[in-house]
């Protein structure tokens, strides 16, 4: 969660921007997009609103190291999923240099190396 009081509420503030936000939009975008007969307005709106969610992080990112500034915290974690699968909302991290330096810092952590190795 991070020690300072400001990294504490940077951490709860991207958790619940995740919850509320990226995770949805891009969940949703996916959801859409696999749809036999994709329907352009629903698809249209969750991929804007998953491009605008990475964005955000994008410009975060660029910024600090880790999204509460302070050090890696469950805010990253709980947004690494989603990033790492982009893809699968449509969406091209090759556009987000900062988002994918982080996204790959976090695959060099020796745990979430362990939990993608039993994925990929």
């Amino acid at each position: 969660m991070g020690k300072a009081h400001q990294a504490r509420a940077d951490t709860l503030a991207w958790l619940l921007l995740q919850v509320s936000g990226l995770g949805p939009a891009m969940g949703n975008a996916g959801h859409f997009l696999s749809m036999r007969t994709p329907d352009p307005y629903a698809t249209g709106r969750f991929q804007g609103e998953a491009r605008r969610q990475l964005q955000l992080l994008e410009q975060r990112l660029s910024q600090v190291e880790w999204l509460n500034s302070e050090a890696y915290s469950i805010a990253d974690i709980a947004h690494f999923g989603w990033v790492r699968n982009a893809g699968y909302a449509g969406q091209d991290l090759d556009e987000f240099p900062a988002l994918s330096e982080w996204a790959g810092r976090i695959s060099r952590h020796d745990a979430t190396s362990r939990a993608l190795a039993r994925f990929d």
